[in-house]
């Protein structure tokens, strides 16, 4: 299971999972979309910080975002996104050159 947080430029936070499909492709959701989809039907726009964190038990991991996700990511600015449990950087580190 993967989960995902993130905070908005005004302080809100928001949570996703992700839906895995048995067939996976695009019947899939990732958490960070989830959360992305959360922020917006709240109607904020704006990521701050985002994070995704892999979860099986006792065991768990950060994650990067997939290039999926960091499209859908730079749609809402260029936030801090944390990559493992010790680093963050900018997206734009991430996604140097976004489709507009």
């Amino acid at each position: 299971t993967v989960g995902s947080a993130l905070i908005t430029s005004k302080g809100k936070i928001y949570k996703g999972v992700n839906i895995h499909s048995k067939t996976s492709g695009p019947t899939s959701i990732c958490a960070e979309t989830a959360a992305i989809a959360q922020m917006v039907s709240d109607d904020e726009r704006k990521i701050k910080t985002i994070v995704a964190v892999w979860i099986d038990g006792k065991k768990w991991d950060v994650l990067p975002p997939c290039g999926a996700c960091r499209h859908i990511i730079s749609q809402f600015g260029n936030p801090w996104v944390i990559i493992s449990k010790t680093k963050k950087t900018q997206l734009s580190d991430l996604y140097p050159l976004p489709v507009k």
